[in-house]
């Protein structure tokens, strides 16, 4: 049986994506997918081993663990995630064992103003290439932009990283509308750009808002502004939640008006899987998610809401917007189809016993 290791910075990753992925593996193509990830949350894996770092990020002590583990397990393949995993591994002398890396986004990288960005982006360009040829490693990344943009042979696109649970076609109330966001409450995954929409909602006591994401990270004064909306019985900040199938299963649309680049937001995903109809910012990894009809680009909120209003006026639209939703997900971004295409490149690239 080939043996590969997954190692992700993100142990929510490991939970929500790699465990069901290994599992995926396993059953259906004999191969054992062991997982790598920080302490934090427990990871459940029928098959195939899961070893803890300490804590995440860079350091010396998840470089020495890291290559112990390479040095004492006959991997055949390594998918290292993130750029710290990436960087971790590149210092690491693999010998047979190949390696591939894996980009869910950039966004996090360029937070910065028009100079800075260019300078960053240059360098982490080249940074990047030199790793990829003196690692002589694959590249898998989740949208065409990032792949256009580094310019690195061997790359495979993969659609998000896999949602194993089938789409079930719901006839959702119209009479009270529902609109969801998760994310990271922060700048730039678009928080001014939420409290915008619901200082709109203020007056649509017909619509409901449910905003997830932890506060720990937000100012005194938006927390402040977080508990002043709180008060409206139309607008609900729950804090971070998982999972979020309770909310998906209820609501209609999704805003997610991120204003960095994006790998495949898997809260988009998991919402065109519950057919809620997208709104989003024109950011890689955002606009692909209503490449088949079934969302609108965010102009301003106050266009967004009106032409929520619209749609829900409007039953017929608005289920041939849900369906559509749904057969993106079932065409695209479906578990089998995820993972056939992603060990397809695997087995053709990296475990053919003939490589």
């Amino acid at each position: 049986m080939k043996k590969i290791l997954f190692h992700t910075q993100d142990s929510f990753d490991a939970i929500r994506s790699r465990a069901p992925m290994s599992q995926w593996f396993y059953e259906n193509k004999n191969l054992q997918c062991d997982i790598l990830c920080p302490e934090g949350q427990d990871v459940k894996l029928s098959n195939g081993k899961v070893i803890y770092y300490k804590k995440r990020g860079l350091s010396f002590e998840n470089y020495s663990q890291l290559k112990r583990l390479i040095n004492t397990e006959n991997y055949d393949l390594v998918i290292s995630r993130a750029i710290e995993q990436v960087i971790l591994i590149s210092f690491i002398r693999t010998r047979g064992t190949k390696v591939v890396f894996f980009l869910a986004g950039f966004g996090k990288l360029f937070d910065q103003g028009p100079i800075k960005l260019f300078l960053t982006k240059s360098i982490y360009k080249v940074c990047f290439q030199i790793l990829v040829y003196f690692k002589s490693a694959g590249v898998i990344l989740q949208n065409i932009e990032d792949i256009n943009y580094l310019g690195v042979k061997n790359t495979h696109l993969m659609n998000g990283s896999g949602i194993d649970i089938k789409p079930v076609e719901k006839n959702k109330n119209l009479n009270k509308i529902k609109i969801v966001t998760a994310t990271r409450l922060m700048k730039t995954k678009g928080l001014s750009s939420i409290f915008k929409l619901c200082e709109l909602l203020l007056e649509k006591p017909n619509i409901e808002y449910y905003i997830l994401g932890e506060f720990k990270h937000l100012t005194k004064n938006e927390i402040n502004i977080i508990n002043k909306f709180n008060l409206s019985p139309n607008i609900c900040f729950e804090g971070f939640q998982f999972p979020i199938t309770q909310y998906l299963n209820k609501s209609n649309f999704a805003y997610f008006p991120s204003e960095y680049p994006e790998g495949s937001p898997r809260f988009l995903i998991e919402s065109i899987m519950h057919g809620l109809i997208l709104f989003t910012n024109p950011m890689p990894g955002c606009s692909a998610l209503i490449s088949n009809k079934n969302g609108f680009l965010i102009t301003s909120e106050e266009e967004t809401l009106r032409k929520i209003v619209q749609i829900s006026e409007d039953e017929t639209y608005y289920n041939i917007l849900s369906k559509n939703s749904m057969d993106l997900f079932l065409r695209e971004y479906e578990s089998n189809i995820v993972y056939e295409k992603l060990y397809s490149y695997l087995q053709q690239q990296y475990l053919n016993r003939n490589n």
